[in-house]
């Protein structure tokens, strides 16, 4: 954050605790020069809920105490507080660095959390930096289980992409389709995908599975991704921020409709999201990848300010294990997401999207997991 800047945050009331506040969603990064867009909008929401003005130095200091306290981890990590490496070097080192980070945090907490509906089973989560790094980490036997796209999937299954050999990975389950989503602002001439070219656009974090389809999709336009735009490789939240300082024309994004960043954009003053239609593309991807992508749709007013429809190609998003996962712990997940969904559905809207009858209909090619195909048999389900 530069000096003299401003964070934009949600914050929730965390009941019953007392006082106690969470960041909800993404936040955003405004420039000094953005101060008086940022008082009048602050003013407005201050005379509309006076209740919501809020100050507590305490958790200031708590959160300029952590804030030293990671930048501390990173100089320890990384000798230094400034590191200049090449793009993949610097991709597996902050990768490192972030199951470092995990591997603290875990350490501090008494016993890992148990799964209720899966008892035996211990559960923890881990921050990794997408679906390329999720496939690595089941085939190197670092993960268990892990959400991934299905291209990006493919790919890993064949060693292909960005793989150097064959992941033996296998689907638990086929869960929700991942919307491409390329995303500019009234204003900057681009109303199509062809506008794109001589561009400045962001594809996605470097080794992601956004940045897989991102790449692919150009090229289905006949564009060269290294030659005809000018490419940053950023993260959907960075991706926000460059195209609201204008550093940036356009950005992809791979994900659930609405993601929290793009609406954030979406809802800030002044400006007006464009997402451009690109669904003609998907007979192009299938032709050279196989059926991994099938066309979409994010209906209108998915966004603030999203006046029409966006035909759009979508990817699904697939739960993996590794293929020597034993049959009966495969049997016991499949069936609990399928017979607790209500209860993913209270955490998370997109597991609405979770359908059993689907499962042998969804364009995914990873085959499925044998404790999978169990639980699908007894419910009635044959691969077609």
């Amino acid at each position: 954050l530069p000096k003299g800047g401003f964070v934009h945050a949600r914050l929730v009331p965390i009941c019953p605790v007392p006082g106690a506040w969470l960041v909800s969603g993404s936040m955003s990064a405004y420039r000094k020069s953005g101060a008086a867009q940022i008082a009048q909008a602050a003013l407005a929401a201050a005379a509309k809920q006076p209740e919501l003005v809020y100050r507590n130095p305490e958790k200031i200091e708590q959160a300029w105490t952590l804030m030293r306290e990671d930048r501390a981890a990173f100089v320890e990590f990384f000798g230094g507080d400034e590191l200049v490496l090449p793009p993949a070097e610097a991709e597996e080192r902050l990768n490192a660095y972030y199951r470092h980070r995990q591997e603290a945090a875990l350490a501090l907490q008494p016993a890992r959390r148990r799964p209720q509906n899966l008892p035996g089973v211990d559960a923890t989560a881990e921050v990794t930096s997408a679906s390329v790094d999720n496939v690595k980490l089941i085939g190197a036997g670092k993960a268990d289980l892990a959400f991934c796209l299905a291209d990006t999937a493919s790919d890993g299954l064949k060693g292909t992409g960005k793989f150097k050999e064959k992941v033996p990975v296998r689907s638990i389950a086929v869960l929700y389709a991942n919307k491409s989503q390329w995303v500019t602002l009234e204003g900057t001439g681009i109303g199509k995908m062809q506008d794109l070219k001589g561009r400045r656009i962001s594809t996605g974090a470097p080794g992601s599975g956004t940045e897989t389809i991102a790449l692919r999709i150009l090229e289905a336009y006949g564009m060269d991704p290294e030659k005809d735009v000018k490419r940053e490789k950023l993260s959907v939240a960075e991706s926000v921020n460059a195209l609201k300082d204008r550093k940036i024309d356009a950005f992809f994004w791979s994900g659930g409709v609405p993601t929290a960043a793009v609406t954030d954009l979406a809802a800030t003053p002044g400006m007006k999201i464009k997402l451009l239609d690109h669904a003609e593309a998907v007979p192009n991807l299938i032709k050279k990848y196989g059926p991994l992508y099938v066309k979409g749709v994010i209906p209108a007013k998915a966004y603030p300010g999203q006046d029409k429809d966006a035909h759009v190609a979508d990817v699904w998003n697939v739960l993996l294990v590794h293929e020597k996962m034993d049959e009966k712990l495969a049997y016991d997940i499949a069936k609990t997401l399928f017979e607790k969904q209500a209860d993913l559905v209270a955490v998370h809207s997109e597991a609405a999207n979770l359908k059993l009858s689907t499962q042998y209909e969804s364009a995914s090619p990873i085959p499925f997991h044998p404790g999978a195909v169990k639980y699908f048999a007894e419910k009635g389900l044959k691969p077609k």
